[in-house]
């Protein structure tokens, strides 16, 4: 059975680069750090996204459809050995997640539309299968970042500043190793997500101050490089 995360809230803010250079400062007196990432402090992100031909999914983020999901496959630090394919389901503000891991065989078919055999396959690949066929899901851009994680057990908070987000609608680089990409994201900015469930803790909130002034958005990195890719 593929693994399940619980139900979170999610805000977003883009923010110019040394805001979010204060806020990291704030974040690593305060918190620890993602236990995956590298001894440089951060991990890389790419992820494949799929749509229907009149790209439905793409439509309901820009229409703020309350209830809604997308598919995605997902690699860290350019790592084919690990390929997880996931769900992420938006009731909302409230985010969840099933995904199960794929092997690169499996990811290649989805990408240039091969057959798969589906004994044996994971609940969650089966569904995505399924839906697949049902609306004609395509792998559609490629999207590709760079992420400082920040942790915090009390209600299950994630502090991640996103960097040098960049696409590509050319899918079959996926799995190289140096995609062509085009950067997306504006000049100086970087993109702050906090997740929590329930509420966000009051130690949270004195310890990154700065957060209470920020006007919270609805950035998407799919959509931003759908919109300057495709």
């Amino acid at each position: 059975m593929g693994k399940e995360t619980a139900y979170r809230c999610e805000d977003k803010y883009l923010i110019r680069e040394d805001v979010a250079r204060g806020l990291i400062e704030a974040a690593n007196r305060s918190f620890k750090l993602d236990t995956h990432v590298g001894k440089e402090g951060f991990y890389d992100i790419r992820s494949l996204y799929f749509d229907t031909p009149d790209n439905r999914f793409y439509h309901e983020k820009i229409d703020k459809v309350p209830v809604r999901h997308k598919w995605r496959i997902r690699i860290y630090d350019g790592n084919v050995r690990k390929i997880l394919l996931e769900k992420k389901e938006s009731v909302d503000k409230l985010k969840h997640k099933t995904f199960c891991k794929i092997t690169r065989k499996q990811c290649e078919a989805l990408i240039y539309g091969n057959p798969i055999d589906e004994s044996n396959l994971d609940p969650v690949f089966l569904e995505f299968l399924h839906e697949a066929k049902e609306i004609d899901l395509k792998p559609r851009v490629i999207v590709d970042y760079r992420r400082i994680p920040f942790v915090y057990k009390e209600n299950n908070v994630r502090i991640t500043f996103d960097m040098n987000i960049a696409g590509s609608s050319d899918i079959s680089t996926f799995l190289l190793e140096e995609p062509y990409l085009k950067r997306v994201i504006p000049d100086g900015m970087m993109v702050l997500e906090v997740k929590y469930e329930g509420s966000l803790p009051e130690y949270v909130k004195k310890s990154i101050a700065e957060i209470s002034q920020l006007k919270r958005g609805s950035y998407s990195k799919y959509v931003e490089v759908f919109s300057g890719c495709l």
